[in-house]
């Protein structure tokens, strides 16, 4: 794990302060995470090709997967793709850092993920119309993902040569199951409005 960031400040238990003061500072490396998790899918929507991706879910990676899903989100080198994973691999670790991320996210650590979706461009770009309980059903599913995405990405080491592939399968694993978040959401609206 790195570090603490020297803007970070501590209660007077030693533990980290998570008061909204302290937040707003680690916020901007939180929605700079999600913003490119936001670029990754968009992507991958653009190029059709999320059930492709999806199919690399859960996956030991190899070179050869990594190349083909630097082409399955787009990208026309695997270099700019790893590129943007190792970014996402030191934000993912500051991120974790910062929040005292877990295996399992606390309600607050879920909070402060959705508060950085509603800052990104996540939010500033979303399609999905409508509100009550399919919206608020696919707000929390995407706040988990991501606050997943989080933990699975700061357990890659930046130091280790698998750190691509350790990245890459956080990015599939995070990309997949927002497209399940999406889908689980048009279901929700057919059924309402079918109802």
């Amino acid at each position: 794990m790195n570090s603490c960031s020297p803007n970070d400040s501590f209660n007077k238990d030693g533990n980290r302060d998570l008061t909204t003061d302290n937040i707003k500072k680690n916020n901007d490396s939180l929605v700079h995470f999600i913003n490119n998790e936001y670029y990754l899918y968009q992507r991958a929507l653009k190029n059709n090709n999320l059930k492709a991706i999806e199919s690399f879910k859960g996956k030991d990676l190899n070179q050869e997967d990594i190349l083909v899903l630097s082409q399955l989100f787009g990208f026309k080198n695997k270099d700019e793709f790893e590129d943007i994973l190792r970014h996402q691999i030191l934000l993912g670790h500051y991120i974790e850092s910062a929040y005292d991320f877990t295996e399992s996210p606390s309600k607050l650590q879920l909070n402060i993920i959705q508060s950085g979706i509603e800052d990104s461009d996540w939010s500033n770009a979303q399609t999905i119309y409508g509100d009550g309980d399919c919206m608020s059903h696919y707000n929390d599913c995407v706040t988990e993902a991501i606050a997943m995405d989080v933990i699975m990405t700061a357990g890659c080491t930046a130091t280790d040569p698998f750190a691509i592939a350790c990245g890459v399968a956080a990015a599939v694993y995070t990309t997949a199951e927002i497209n399940d978040c999406q889908l689980d959401y048009d279901d929700c609206v057919d059924n309402q409005q079918n109802s």
